[in-house]
């Protein structure tokens, strides 16, 4: 288990960090990718059966990072667009319609349908923001100090591990763990940001911090889904870890949020980015 995860993180962090590295269509197409398997395995845990519900969350998965990557200033509007197109369709579907049961599963799928616009595709389309906006260091920072956050967390807690973080929602997942995740994601944050941008030391744990505590979140709010679910993984694409969304269920809650800790500093004239690292 623990080696192939090793070699399925040895060729895939390094094809992803290339494909943020090269910008513009290879990012605009790995980032769809990734949305679009991760919503797939997401329907799949929920046992969506929503047939054009479907096909619409698909097509949004790709479109949230064409939007993205060439129209990120229309984005938001498409979603609500999108949105409420999808639920005007669903009222006339169903107005005149009065079987409770059918009507309370229709409730589900309009619920489970706008989960499915929001999480993964839209959260991990913030990516291509960063990376258009801020460069590719400074979101290869991030992104390390996710996997940084979710090695550290993974290999000390499965070795030194006692006290159950969430037994109810990821019974291997340890408090042990999730503070070595927090150490690791502060630290890294801390030393890569002052070697990169010579920023103050405060601002760096800050975000570093922000980045371990959001990518132990998503973690949590994935394995809730799977138990909702009933299965361990979401897939079994990636051997050692699982599917795709195990894979981006932090990247998912941390893309967002490190985005706007980032953009907030830049703008405020707090915190400013050396030229050098700006795209």
């Amino acid at each position: 288990m623990t080696s192939r995860r090793v070699a399925t993180a040895a060729v895939g962090i390094p094809l992803f960090l290339g494909a943020v590295y090269l910008g513009n269509h290879v990012l605009v197409f790995s980032v769809a990718l990734l949305s679009l398997a991760s919503t797939e395995e997401l329907l799949s845990i929920l046992k969506f059966r929503g047939s054009y519900a479907k096909w619409l969350v698909r097509f949004w998965a790709i479109m949230a990072a064409v939007f993205a990557g060439y129209f990120s200033e229309y984005r938001e509007d498409a979603l609500v667009v999108l949105g409420l197109l999808y639920l005007s369709i669903k009222t006339l579907v169903h107005m005149k319609n009065r079987e409770m049961g059918a009507l309370d599963e229709a409730v589900r799928q309009v619920l489970i349908t706008f989960l499915a616009l929001f999480y993964p595709s839209f959260l991990l389309s913030y990516l291509l923001m960063m990376r258009s906006e801020l460069g590719y260091p400074v979101t290869w920072m991030v992104l390390i100090a996710v996997w940084a956050n979710d090695t550290a967390a993974y290999f000390y807690g499965k070795a030194r591990g006692r006290t159950p973080l969430a037994p109810g929602i990821s019974p291997g997942k340890t408090v042990q763990g999730a503070i070595a995740g927090l150490v690791a994601g502060v630290a890294f944050t801390a030393l890569a940001g002052l070697e990169l941008t010579g920023w103050p030391l405060w601002v760096l744990a800050a975000l570093g911090l922000l980045i371990a505590v959001m990518s132990q979140t998503g973690d949590l709010f994935e394995s809730l889904l799977k138990r909702i679910g009933g299965i361990k993984d979401s897939g079994r694409a990636l051997p050692g870890h699982g599917g795709f969304l195990d894979r981006s269920d932090s990247l998912a809650f941390v893309i967002p949020v490190a985005y706007y800790f980032l953009v907030y500093f830049q703008e405020s004239g707090l915190a400013l980015l050396p030229e050098r690292l700006m795209p």
